[in-house]
């Protein structure tokens, strides 16, 4: 490497850090990142936190305990994951540093390790002029800028992929085992990384398919080689591919078998996320990764140029991107045909024969790259469309590589119209720089962080947070962190409307006439407020609101100042089995707060809208518990499990421990020989058949009972206690209600 390149390098490697660490700690953690760090230890401020308990319920928060435990955890939350990636993330986390910022580090230094890598590869295989403006395309690149900063595989994955390609060049060049070697080990790495990554190999076997067989029998036809010579090449060229496919195959197998285990979340459940792209989204994804406006993986904003100009003109900048996107894809074009006119003349005047029926080795790398720009994404098209939607533009972002790899191979091949050379490059530069700007400024990614920020500030402790259904109210408390705030849902907007309207018009009037409503809602993507498709339902209820809004590409809006309505509004059908369930999830949390009135409400207004929705009733008499109002506790258990006997077998745990509080031991042994039936392994029901043997005076049993509670739960201090009590000989007063 000469003084000119290494300096050229470093530059582009400082630019490519600088741009990656603008606004790395702006970003919320959304979903796809909630679902990588919802099982790592949270931060230590939360930890501490008095609310923190019920952070971890409502976010589902368990610990890990070891990465192998981490793992599986994390394929819980997403069955498509492989583990290199998160086996990383882990090890980083636990013995690095535990911020999230830290996280997003790890990334950026494996995005530079990227932007290097294909400086690596384009010196390689093409040459150093072209390496260069290759890393550079990927270093002002706003899709891998992006990528770069999440604490996700997408840049491990760009990064292997890389790695396997030069290797694979490498060997194909020079035929030596230790390099093939080194290339089965980065490739097997690879495919742990996600579960695309066997495209990859698909379209190296594809390469040595054309190269080795196609090209070389349209050769041996050009010169009319004999049939006796073409069926010994046939078996030669067949030899050499079974080499390299069946080592190929062998490191495959353990990742492909995993990936056949993958129990995917069914069409129905991804459809608002993962869908067929339209044709002119799919040729984004093809052509215009790094042209927003033309992908629709980012999107922009004006407030880099409003630094230096007025809104107005900064706006009229940001507009030019759909035309700046066609010019960049029109020289996308343009340099992919002059790569492959390049090539073929290089070929034709270079194609000599050592004899009459064997040519001479080539540089076909062109056909690689094109190879692995257009073949993976179009491949995801074509199963979307025969299979299930399975496509998404960060599947391939490691195919952008070999676009950038094609217009450096193009514009160093131009030394016969040097300023075209030099023009093209200038306009390259420049035009990165714009779009580099567009993505400066503020998050791209659901903003759930500020939306957070601006309710904490303005919220009181006895405020209700709706947020619109169950998976983004864990993502927006995850951001949000512990507060004495309830954070319910509803797992509809219409569901949402209807809890809204119950909270203002009832519960609020008689329990927290101080509280106020948030009502906290995820847009589709690149969606605007005011959302339409929701606030109708609002509207129809009559409640009166204003909202904020938080932009990203799904933007999150935020309902405040929400009043119930002066006349009635129009009834949805609230018998819907989700509103149920939504209104049930908040009655339990009026419970952890220990307002147990709220929850008694709640329940009751359950039991209105269907009296045969059993886990109202099992609410009801947690809450009636607690109030020690036990006739009205014992009466919910008992309708709870004539309804449904065992939808929740705590109920009859419930009973039997108010029956031995109030010294009905058999009716208690009688309860809990149900429960024990349904929940066999449960440590608080056999400390409860304890007591009550105890209750009995039949100590033996008692004993025997505590000490398998110990054994089943030691770090419930519970059974332990009652033991301890029994062998002390210190008497047991049973409360009585």
């Amino acid at each position: 490497m000469n003084t000119k390149t290494f300096i050229c390098l470093f530059l582009i490697l400082l630019a490519g850090y600088l741009y990656r660490s603008i606004g790395l700690s702006y970003e919320s953690i959304w979903w796809d990142e909630f679902s990588s760090v919802v099982h790592l230890k949270p931060l230590a401020e939360y930890e501490t936190s008095p609310d923190f308990t019920r952070w971890a319920q409502g976010v589902h928060y368990e610990p890990s305990v070891n990465i192998l435990h981490f793992l599986i955890k994390n394929r819980s939350m997403d069955p498509a994951t492989m583990p290199l990636y998160y086996a990383i993330e882990y090890l980083w986390h636990t013995y690095i540093d535990e911020s999230y910022y830290s996280l997003r580090l790890l990334s950026v230094f494996i995005g530079l390790t990227v932007v290097y890598a294909t400086f690596i590869l384009g010196n390689t295989s093409i040459n150093p002029s072209a390496g260069i403006i290759a890393c550079l395309l990927v270093a002002l690149s706003p899709i891998h800028r992006q990528f770069s900063q999440e604490i996700r595989m997408y840049s491990l994955f760009t990064l292997l992929t890389i790695l396997s390609m030069l290797l694979f060049i490498y060997w194909y060049r020079e035929r030596k085992r230790k390099i093939f070697i080194y290339y089965l080990i980065v490739t097997f790495l690879l495919l742990w990384t996600h579960p695309f990554a066997t495209l990859v190999i698909m379209v190296q076997g594809l390469y040595l398919f054309i190269d080795r067989f196609l090209l070389q029998a349209w050769d041996f036809f050009i010169k009319n080689s004999s049939q006796s010579f073409l069926k010994e090449n046939f078996k030669r060229e067949l030899l050499f591919l079974l080499k390299w496919a069946i080592p190929l195959f062998i490191i495959s197998l353990p990742s492909v078998l995993y990936i056949l285990t993958i129990n995917f979340w069914s069409p129905d459940m991804t459809s608002t996320w993962m869908k067929i792209p339209t044709l002119r989204e799919f040729t984004g994804d093809l052509f215009a990764d790094d042209c927003i406006g033309w992908t629709y993986q980012l999107r922009a904003e004006p407030n880099f140029w409003m630094n230096f100009f007025s809104k107005d003109t900064a706006r009229t900048i940001v507009a030019q991107r759909y035309f700046i996107g066609g010019v960049m894809v029109i020289l996308y074009i343009l340099c992919l045909i002059w790569a492959i006119k390049s090539h073929f003349q290089k070929d034709i005047a270079n194609k000599t024969l050592q004899n009459n029926n064997t040519p001479q080795e080539r540089n076909t790398l062109i056909i690689l790259f094109c190879l692995w720009w257009l073949f993976p994404p179009i491949f995801l098209y074509l199963i979307s469309h025969l299979w299930r939607p399975c496509i998404m533009p960060r599947y391939t972002l490691h195919s952008s590589i070999a676009l950038y790899l094609i217009i450096g191979y193009a514009i160093t091949n131009m030394d016969r119209w040097k300023w075209a050379k030099r023009s093209l490059l200038v306009a390259f530069l420049l035009l990165y720089l714009y779009q580099a700007t567009l993505i400066l400024g503020k998050p791209q990614h659901t903003d759930w962080k500020n939306a957070g920020v601006f309710i904490k500030q303005n919220s009181k402790t006895e405020d209700i947070i709706l947020v619109n259904n169950e998976l983004w109210k864990r993502v927006f408390l995850y951001n949000l962190g512990p507060v004495p705030n309830i954070v319910c849902y509803g797992s509809q907007f219409e569901n949402t409307a209807e809890i809204a309207e119950f909270l203002i018009t009832k519960l609020f009037p008689q329990r927290r006439p101080n509280a106020k409503l948030w009502i906290v809602v995820q847009s589709d993507y690149f969606e605007s407020a005011p959302l339409y498709h929701f606030e109708k339902y609002l509207k129809e209820k009559g409640i009166i609101y204003d909202y904020v809004e938080f932009p990203g590409i799904q933007r999150v809006v935020v309902y405040h100042q929400i009043y119930p309505p002066q006349t009635s509004g129009k009834t949805f059908d609230k018998k819907s089995l989700l509103l149920l369930e939504d209104l049930c999830a908040l009655a339990l949390e009026f419970w952890r707060v220990k307002d147990f009135g709220s929850a008694v409400d709640t329940c009751k207004h359950v039991i209105q809208l269907d009296p045969g929705y059993a886990q109202a009733y099992s609410y009801l008499g947690m809450s009636y518990k607690e109030l020690q109002e036990w006739d009205l506790a014992i009466e919910a258990f008992t309708t709870a499990v004539e309804l449904k006997p065992a939808q929740y077998p705590w109920n009859w745990i419930n009973i039997a421990d108010i029956q031995i509080n109030r010294g009905q031991y058999e009716p208690a042994i009688s309860a809990l020989e149900k429960a024990l039936h349904l929940l066999p392994n449960d440590s608080f029901a056999h400390t409860c058949m304890g007591r009550a043997y105890l209750g009995l005076g039949n100590q033996d049993k008692a004993i025997e009972y505590f000490k398998k509670a110990i054994a089943l739960d030691p770090t419930d201090l519970r059974p332990a206690t009652e033991l301890e009590r029994l062998q002390n000989k210190t008497p047991h007063a049973p409360t009585t209600p």
